[in-house]
């Protein structure tokens, strides 16, 4: 086992990278395709964590439905509202 910051060192005396951030994974391969794949796998995170706060910013800026706008999918009219 060998635990370095020496990028060249990892990549030229390593096959497997053992990693943990919160939870351990191994990964074959040495420090720099252990980087591109961390990496990679970090941009599908971000993009996700990006579609689900876009999703959410859609619900909050959705408009109410207006008196008589019968045409919206999901529209309920204002004489539902009053009781």
């Amino acid at each position: 086992m060998v635990i370095s910051h020496d990028r060249d060192l990892l990549d030229n005396a390593s096959d497997w990278i053992l990693h943990s951030a919160g939870k351990l994974a191994l990964y074959r391969g040495g420090y720099s395709q252990f980087e591109r794949r961390a990496a990679s796998a970090r941009r599908s995170i971000s993009s996700s964590q990006k579609q689900e706060a876009e999703r959410k910013a859609y619900r909050l800026r959705r408009p109410l439905p207006r008196q008589g706008d019968q045409a919206r999918p999901g529209a309920v009219p204002m004489s539902c509202w009053r009781r």
